[in-house]
C-alpha cells in the first residue's frame, strides 16, 4: 500500500488573525497543529509563509515575532519563507497601515514548484486568492484540502478545495501549548 505524501503551506499572518478573531483558550502548537492535519499521513514539509513587523515601528513585536520564527524554523521539516511589510497611507483613518507584500505569491508559486513531492497540499488559509492554484494543482492530479477559522474561510476558495475544514475551538484543543489547555467542550455559566 503507497503511504500519501503531504505538505502543509501555511499563510502564517492568516492563521493568526483567524485564531485571534475567530478563537480563544489557547496558544497554537504547530507541530501539533501539522499532526493534525496530517493525520497518520507521510509528511513532505511544512513551508510557513509570514512579513515581519518594522523593527524601528514597534521594536517589542518585532523581537516577539523574531522569536517565534527562530522556534519554528528550528522545528523538523519546517521551512520558514518570508514576505515583506509595506507602509501605506490610510484612507479611512488618520496615518498609514502596513500591507503584507509577496506572501501569497510565495505560497501559490511554491505549491505548485513543489507538486511532484506530494500527492496532497494542506492550505492553511481561507484566502479566496488561492482558489486559482487550487484548481491548476486539481488538473494536474492533485488533492487540495484547506483549513481555515469561519470568518477568514472564503466561500469561493471552499468550493473549489477538495476538503474544506473550519478551524474552531474542538478541532484545536488538542493544538494547544502544553499549559495553555482550556476545555472549550464546555460553555461557561455565570451562576
Amino acid at each position: 500500500m503507497m503511504v500519501e505524501n503531504v505538505s502543509v503551506f501555511i499563510d502564517g499572518s492568516n492563521l493568526f488573525h483567524g485564531l485571534r478573531r475567530d478563537l480563544s483558550g489557547c496558544a497554537i502548537d504547530l507541530q501539533k497543529l501539522v499532526s493534525k492535519l496530517v493525520a497518520g499521513r507521510n509528511l513532505r514539509r511544512v513551508y510557513y509563509y509570514f512579513a515581519m513587523p518594522n523593527q524601528s515601528d514597534n521594536d517589542d513585536a518585532y523581537k516577539k515575532q523574531q522569536k517565534f520564527i527562530n522556534a519554528i524554523s528550528r522545528l523538523p521539516y519546517f521551512k520558514v519563507v518570508q514576505g515583506r511589510l509595506e507602509r501605506r497611507e490610510s484612507f479611512d483613518k488618520k496615518g498609514f497601515v502596513y500591507v503584507e507584500k509577496g506572501v501569497d505569491i510565495a505560497l501559490a508559486i511554491d505549491m505548485i514548484s513543489y507538486l511532484d513531492t506530494y500527492e496532497t497540499a494542506v492550505l492553511v488559509s481561507g484566502d479566496s486568492d488561492f482558489a486559482k492554484v487550487v484548481e491548476y494543482l486539481q488538473q494536474k492530479g492533485k488533492h487540495v484540502e484547506g483549513y481555515a477559522t469561519k470568518s477568514l474561510m472564503s466561500s469561493y476558495l471552499s468550493k473549489s478545495l477538495d476538503v474544506s475544514v473550519i478551524i474552531n475551538d474542538e478541532f484545536i484543543v488538542d493544538c494547544c501549548l502544553d499549559g495553555h489547555r482550556q476545555d472549550f467542550t464546555k460553555t461557561s455559566n455565570p451562576d
